[in-house]
């Protein structure tokens, strides 16, 4: 809605003018009226108006001495003369004066209605052409940012030739090319995803540009830097800093405070959780690339280092770690174990003592704690093959391992990753064997029932269903009501029973019938299972019968 404002000295000609045409349905919104050309001039001042209707001649200031100010004041107001003089000296004047129109009294609505009309359509495209000369401007800013950008990563991806590329680059970018000690630093925020997703509605290139506009301001206000984006990653600044002492200590008490004092100043005002990795120092632009590749190691792994404040870590901290930590292959299998057979309580506790163990260390190197993770991750992987699952499609992720590993995790929350893993994995396993185990136990028992005359084992019937014995039997127990033992046993009990009501048959007849190759221990068993001896059962049913 375009603005305008309405000087005449007669009321009822500004009152006429509101009526005579349709203001809001042109788009134009008349925000005040003046009966001279002084009050006028406040007006305009006031709220800036797009349009000035004028009279020419009014007290104390006239409606021409009102386009000499607006001319020279604001020349962009359009500005539409009324008038009850025709006389051409007045028309000279105001046209001279740059007059959008000229509208004689008494006023018709049909000619201020096209005048408005052609007042807005021209405000309407000056604006257009406003708009598309910032874009021009920005679009030809942006691609000079974007060339000069190019050329800085290119540079610390030592992608330039050599030190006359390089020179050329830093000249022809108005780049600093005489500092004689730098490092360079590597600037990410630890929840960059979250915060993307959460308040840029995912859009991490817009998150990008946020992270790049705060902590721009801040080093370029308390260091000495080139600081530029990395294009292939939004989460990633990158500053080659000038070393102004020749002290190293010193050297770093500055990088440190100055980094520290950015974090503080940046997390006060933002969601973000900073970290900066610090590279080695160099005299040479052509090792840059060197300290980048260190800097972003340390910004990788700063998560891993178990110290109270990793917000700030030197690659020096990195290296000095040489012990490569592999999770324990018996520790593997015992998480695994308790995977596949659903003991989350113990299967949680396992993770928890792993990461416990890293915490307390202060020589693992981080790369070791990624792969032993990640032989969890596959132990994982193959319990669930067996029941034709895997990760990505139990928690519907592309990559399980990317995700796993990607942004800057940090020990907790690869731990709570690897929870969710867990117990993702057991809730599944736990469910598919609830209702595969019914019919795997119901075939068990078929086979028992036709089988309990051979050799019968716990260990031999779990290999043979490719099951865990110790799963084996309390799945059975849970299923059946009784220990997988007592069932073989009740079969055997069972069969002995009938057999015992034929008098031709020996004990030792009846013993093998029923998959006991031993006589006494027969005896035993069915002495404990039916209280009483063979012969007395058998004695007992004879006499029982009609």
């Amino acid at each position: 809605m375009f603005k305008a404002i309405i000087a005449d000295d007669e009321e009822w000609t500004r009152k006429s003018l509101r009526k005579q045409a349709d203001w809001e349905g042109i788009g134009i919104s008349v925000v005040g009226e003046a009966k001279n050309g002084a009050v006028a001039m406040e007006l305009v001042e006031q709220w800036k108006p797009d349009i000035v209707i004028t009279d020419i001649r009014m007290p104390v200031m006239d409606g021409m001495k009102l386009m000499e100010w607006l001319n020279d004041r604001y020349p962009q107001v359009l500005v539409i003369v009324i008038s009850g003089y025709s006389e051409f000296e007045y028309a000279k004047k105001a046209l001279s004066l740059h007059a959008f129109d000229y509208i004689l009294k008494p006023i018709e609505s049909g000619p201020l209605a096209d005048t408005l009309e052609r007042a807005a359509a021209k405000l309407s495209r000056d604006l257009d052409d406003k708009r598309q000369a910032a874009l021009l401007n920005r679009k030809v800013h942006e691609s000079a940012v974007l060339s000069k950008e190019k050329f800085l990563m290119n540079l610390v991806l030592g992608a330039l030739p050599g030190d006359k590329e390089i020179r050329s680059g830093m000249a022809r970018y108005g780049l600093p090319n005489d500092w004689a000690r730098m490092a360079v630093l590597v600037v990410a925020a630890e929840n960059f995803d979250a915060i993307a997703e959460r308040s840029y509605r995912k859009d991490k290139e817009l998150t990008g540009f946020v992270l790049a506009n705060i902590i721009g301001e801040l080093v370029q206000d308390r260091m000495n830097a080139i600081l530029f984006r990395n294009y292939g990653n939004p989460n990633e600044l990158i500053a080659i800093l000038e070393l102004t002492t020749l002290d190293d200590q010193a050297g770093m008490d500055m990088i440190y405070s100055g980094c520290r004092q950015i974090i503080d100043t940046a997390e006060q005002a933002t969601p973000f959780k900073f970290r900066i990795g610090v590279g080695r120092e160099f005299t040479s632009l052509r090792d840059a690339s060197r300290s980048y590749g260190q800097a972003s190691e340390a910004v990788r792994n700063a998560g891993f280092m178990g110290v109270d404040d990793d917000s700030i870590i030197h690659i020096d901290e990195i290296s000095s770690r040489n012990d490569y930590m592999m999770y324990p292959g018996d520790k593997e299998k015992e998480l695994i174990y308790y995977v596949e057979n659903a003991y989350k309580t113990q299967a949680l506790q396992a993770i928890e003592d792993l990461f416990r163990d890293i915490g307390s260390s202060r020589t693992v190197h981080p790369q070791s704690i990624r792969e032993s993770v990640l032989g969890l991750v596959i132990g994982m992987n193959k319990a669930l093959n067996r029941y034709g699952m895997n990760l990505e499609t139990l928690l519907q992720e592309t990559s399980v391992v990317d995700n796993l590993m990607s942004g800057l995790p940090s020990a907790e929350t690869l731990k709570s990753r690897l929870g969710v893993m867990v117990s993702s994995s057991i809730d599944f396993l736990a469910e598919n064997k609830k209702t595969g185990t019914r019919k795997q136990i119901g075939d068990i028992v078929s086979f028992l029932q036709e089988h309990y005359r051979e050799e019968i084992s716990l260990s031999g019937i779990a290999d043979r269903w490719f099951l865990n014995p110790a799963y084996l039997s309390r799945m059975f127990k849970n299923e059946i009501g009784i220990p997988f033992n007592e069932y073989v046993t009740k079969l055997r009990m069972d069969a002995a029973a009938k057999l015992l009501q034929d008098p031709q048959l020996k004990m030792s007849d009846i013993s093998e019938m029923i998959g006991y190759a031993n006589e006494k221990y027969f005896l035993k068993k069915f002495k404990e299972f039916y209280d009483c001896t063979p012969t007395e059962h058998r004695n007992r049913s004879k006499k029982n019968i009609p």
